[in-house]
């Protein structure tokens, strides 16, 4: 019996032109990869969404916040949501800066447990999220030390995305974390590929409208995303889609 739980991680390596288009690109409008990244995904996730205006994704965040919990040994990590708000009639660069308004705005509040924020609006708990995306650059030092990270090969969410800038190596490696149930790994290669056409049309046009070129094309469209959370946070109201095509 196929367990639901069971993942599979599929790796692309940018090239070193994209990389460092990236990286001057974050560092010429005074932002970050994270957060340039981040406003790529909850674009092309709102367009698939039948343009949705807002929704949440979730995010890691290192959850060491003092000198002491920093030099003490083991997992502090912790898993937050972002809502984001949408308006297509912006250019891009706005789009990102409300995308880094919003990610300042959950690390201001990473302490508060949002699962008893949700207890309180809700009898069920559910995770307001299906996806995450994680930005990994973790430096390792010393003479002989390399960092290898290995997935485990179940999770929880559909979908986990991670940006990998480890030890300084000058790429950028993103890893696509699936379930297998959920997903194929041509899906996975489709929407890396449709993913980095938006990137490089974000950087070549930053002024645009959200509407990207790429995805005025029918054909964006056509790819399956077994899940859909359409966010309404002002209204306290969440409402998930399941399982959906969207053609």
């Amino acid at each position: 019996q196929t367990n639901k739980y069971y993942a599979k991680r599929k790796t692309f390596v940018l090239t070193e032109k994209q990389a460092i288009a990236i990286k001057e690109y974050a560092q010429k409008n005074n932002t970050s990869v994270f957060t340039f990244f981040f406003s790529i995904w909850s674009a092309y996730l709102s367009k698939i969404n039948n343009n949705c205006k807002q929704l949440c994704i979730g995010t890691t965040v290192l959850n060491r916040n003092n000198f002491q919990e920093k030099n003490t040994v083991g997992l502090f990590v912790n898993t937050v949501p972002v809502f984001i708000d949408l308006d297509w009639k912006d250019s891009f660069l706005n789009h990102l800066e409300n995308v880094e308004t919003a990610t300042f705005s959950t690390l201001r509040n990473q302490r508060y447990n949002y699962k008893n924020a949700l207890q309180k609006i809700k009898k069920d708990y559910q995770k307001p999220y299906d996806i995450i995306l994680s930005y990994q650059n973790t430096r390792i030092t010393g003479p002989f030390c390399e960092s290898i990270w290995l997935h485990n090969g179940m999770q929880l969410e559909s979908l986990q995305v991670h940006i990998e800038d480890r030890d300084n190596a000058g790429v950028l490696n993103i890893h696509y974390d699936y379930q297998t149930e959920k997903f194929t790994e041509q899906d996975i290669e489709t929407l890396h590929n449709r993913l980095m056409t938006l990137l490089d049309d974000a950087i070549e046009n930053p002024e645009k409208s959200h509407v990207f070129t790429i995805l005025e094309n029918a054909l964006l469209l056509q790819i399956i995303f077994p899940f859909a959370s359409i966010i309404w946070w002002a209204n306290f109201k969440i409402s998930f889609l399941k399982y959906s095509t969207f053609l």
